[in-house]
């Protein structure tokens, strides 16, 4: 590959990660505790909500993601969060086949 073809590969891995600290910033930072609490128990995460908000943003998204909604249940997957995060993410150049890896 010529040098402007990886200068240009580079330069959009790093849009992409803008992306995501965007989505980070915009949303999973600004869900209140309580709600990221109820998140986090329907995903099963066993962790301390303190080390998961220090997770990197698409790590985050892929825990959150994993979370199977039901009868009072208050789950990430098919809330207002994960849906606006979702749109910013591909308006954003975040393929299908990369969202479809973190659960989306």
């Amino acid at each position: 590959m010529c040098e402007y073809g990886l200068l240009r590969m580079d330069i959009q891995m790093k849009e992409r990660g803008t992306i995501f600290l965007d989505c980070q910033a915009r949303y999973l930072q600004q869900m209140p505790d309580d709600q990221l609490d109820d998140y986090l128990a329907c995903s099963a995460y066993p962790g301390l909500k303190t080390r998961f908000r220090a997770l990197p943003p698409d790590v985050q998204l892929a825990i959150l993601n994993q979370g199977h909604p039901g009868p009072g249940k208050s789950c990430f997957v098919g809330s207002g969060y994960q849906q606006a995060c979702r749109s910013a993410l591909h308006a954003g150049g975040v393929a299908d086949g990369a969202l479809a890896t973190l659960g989306f």
